[in-house]
This record gives C-alpha cells, structure tokens and sequence, in this order.
C-alpha cells in the first residue's frame, strides 16, 4: 500500500491520544479524600459576605445572583476559609449562568468566580479569575484545581461583577482540599517522552520519503503554528488576542463574537475569545486546503483522516499543560475549517489535475 506509513502515523497519534486520555482519567492530577470546607447545596449562602448596596443582591436557599442596571459599579459575594483549608491544593466546583451580562471598558470587568489570597489583615496577596461570564449563558458546571502557595492565611471564593451591566448568578458551590497524585508527575514526564519520540519518528520518515519540499515546508510550518497555538497559555493567547485586536478594524472582534455566539450560543465565556477561536477554525482550514492542494496524491480520505486526528490530538495534549484545558466544542470548530478547505479546495484540485493531463495529453500528440 503506497500510503501505508502515513496510516501508521495516523494510528500512532490516534493511539497515543487514547492512551493520554485514559491515563488521566484513571489517575488524575489530583485526588479528594476529605469533606469540603464549604457546600452551598447544603450551607445556603447565609455565611457570604456582601460587598455593594443589598438591592443588586438576589438570594435563595440554593442561589445567589447580582444584577447590576448600568455599568460603573462592583458588587462582590465573599466566602472567606482559613487554615487549613486555604493553602496547598484545592478544587473550586459550582454552576454558573449569567443574563445579558454586558462587559465594561477593560477585558476583566464582567461576572467572574475568583479565588483571592489574603494576609491575616484581609488584604489581598493574589487573585485567580477563574469562571469569567460575559453576555447570556444557560447555567454550565464548571470545576478548577488551584494549588495556593504559602503561606495563605486566608482564602475567598469571590462572586463578583466589575464596572458591567447585566446578572451572574452562583449556586452549587464547593471548596474541597485536594491532594496531590504521588506518580503523575512521572506519568506526565512518560507520556511527554512517547509523544516526543513519536513526532520526532513521524517527521523523520516524512522527510526521508518525501525529502524536504516546499510543499512539506509549509504543511509543517502550518502544523508547527497550530500546535504552537493551542497549547500555547492562556495569558499568553489573551495577550496575543488583544494585540491582534489593536490592528483590526473597530468592532471586528464583537461582530466576530455574535456570529460566534449565534452558532454555538453560550460557547464563549466572553467576546475576546472570539479571536482564538477563530484561530482554531482558520488553523484546520489552512491546512485542510494546502494538503489538498500540495499533496495532490494522497487521497482525500487520508488529508481528511489525518486532519482530524490531529485535531483531536491537540486537544489531548492540553491536557499535559497547566494553563490549558481541552474542549470537545473545539473539535467541532477545527472540522468545520477542515469541511470548509475542502469544499474550497476539490474544485481547484480538479482543475489543477485537469490542466495536466490537458498538458500531458498535448505533449504526447506532438
């Protein structure tokens, strides 16, 4: 079979993908074995601190929601825990959902669950935003492991809206200690080590059996930028979002975002993803159109195989990343950049493939 290593490759990804993803779910980061420091399935929200006037602040049994009318002011619910409860690893579980919630002039003013160090003073020593809710999401369960450094004398768990406009409602909240897996460190190095020995493995056979082509240049440069991409931090995606965002026309990223959202309602947490995730789709689609294009002789079955694959891959590979979670959704959004490469790409493939043998045609008569 003349494609034979290139179905290999694709089974070698495809296997240790699954084997990454059944390694983390049967031995995770992180185990819990003790009762949570607070649960307000059970606890209501009567121990919730408030910080802002009482009207913006609606409470049930199981739910509490602030709802600001107009922007330029900050309302906050507040759970405070101390020793032992506020250092070393900790899992923060809860449902979220929000209501026309419209952001303020910066990135960060909108609804958010954040969990804030402070010394013994009440003063902040850090602050991880970890469930930031812009625009009109159904209620989603959301779950982070944080691992607070020490010494933390106190932990908050922060329900909070900043200079925006709209509701974030909480319910279901959990602040459960949480320990450390003694091997997952050397599952993680191990599972690194394969996937590196495989890439090396792979790359080396292109290349021997190929040689080194503008066409296989490029296809790696467009791989090479796409993992680069998706395993790249979020700080550092934000970052790269908001500088892409100065060079666009005012209102790009908006309108990007409502075409977003009228898709996929509630996928994104906020606007400003709009540009990675666009990212993911414009990614797939590059290379779903230049592999049909270039490597006119492998069949499409196999571009289109061997794109999803990767595309799945990528996502698994978050998984070995601190700042990085994967998303079935996003699997979802690279095939419809692949679907669109392709439906793009066949007519100029045939063309292409038509034009040469018109060529090779006119050779042979003369």
């Amino acid at each position: 079979m003349t494609h034979t290593f290139s179905i290999k490759a694709i089974a070698t990804v495809a296997l240790l993908s699954a084997l990454t993803l059944l390694a983390f779910y049967f031995y995770p980061q992180y185990r819990i074995e003790a009762d949570s420091a607070f649960d307000t399935a059970d606890e209501g929200f009567s121990d919730w601190e408030r910080s802002g006037v009482d009207r913006v602040f609606s409470i049930t049994d199981d739910t509490a929601a602030i709802t600001l009318d107009r922007p330029g002011y900050n309302a906050r619910l507040i759970r405070t825990v101390e020793p032992p409860f506020s250092e070393g690893p900790v899992r923060l579980q809860a449902e979220i959902s929000a209501t026309n919630l419209v952001r303020g002039y910066e990135n960060w003013h909108m609804g958010a669950l954040v969990l804030v160090r402070e010394d013994d003073n009440g003063k902040r020593l850090g602050s991880y935003t970890l469930f930031p809710l812009h625009g009109t999401h159904d209620w989603r369960r959301v779950e982070a492991f944080v691992d607070i450094p020490s010494p933390t004398p106190r932990l908050s768990v922060v329900a909070r809206m900043l200079e925006s406009q709209g509701r974030f409602a909480i319910r279901h909240v959990t602040l459960t200690p949480a320990i450390p897996q003694r091997w997952f460190p050397h599952m993680r190095a191990t599972l690194i080590a394969l996937w590196s020995i495989a890439g090396i493995g792979i790359v080396a056979g292109l290349i021997r059996r190929h040689s080194i082509t503008p066409a296989l240049l490029t296809l790696g440069l467009i791989a090479t930028l796409t993992l680069a991409g998706t395993l790249m931090p979020k700080e550092n995606v934000v970052g790269l979002d908001n500088g892409i965002s100065a060079y666009l026309p005012d209102g790009t990223v908006e309108t990007l975002g409502a075409v977003i959202e009228s898709v996929l309602p509630g996928y994104l947490n906020d606007s400003s993803q709009s540009l990675s995730k666009f990212g993911h789709w414009f990614a797939f689609f590059g290379l779903t159109f230049a592999a049909l294009l270039m490597l006119r002789g492998t069949p499409v079955w196999l571009v289109l195989l061997g794109g999803l694959t990767a595309a799945c891959a990528t996502e698994v590979l978050q998984l070995m990343t601190a700042a990085r979670t994967p998303h079935v959704m996003d699997v979802l959004i690279d095939a419809s950049g692949m679907l669109t490469g392709l439906i793009l790409a066949l007519p100029l493939r045939w063309l292409i493939r038509r034009r040469s043998q018109t060529s090779e045609s006119n050779l042979s008569q003369h």
